[in-house]
């Protein structure tokens, strides 16, 4: 079951999206303490690409591979 949207269709979105050639390298989740919040979210994100980072300010990047590089959503 998704974690944040109902889809509302059998058949998600990125299951049905043209190959446009980007594919999500990481997303960095940074939070003052990311420990427990990974800890907390364990269960949410089962995904390698998923890294957590303590940091002073909640922030998240998504590092993504395409066809003209690295790009980095902040």
């Amino acid at each position: 079951h998704p974690a944040l949207i109902q889809w509302g269709s059998p058949v998600l979105p990125g299951d049905s999206l043209a190959a446009s050639g980007c594919r999500l390298n990481r997303l960095i989740i940074t939070h003052p303490d990311a420990l427990t919040l990974a800890q907390v979210l364990a269960n949410v994100f089962n995904d390698d690409r998923v890294v957590f980072e303590r940091g002073a300010q909640p922030a998240l990047h998504a590092e993504f591979e395409t066809p003209h590089g690295v790009r980095t959503l902040e």
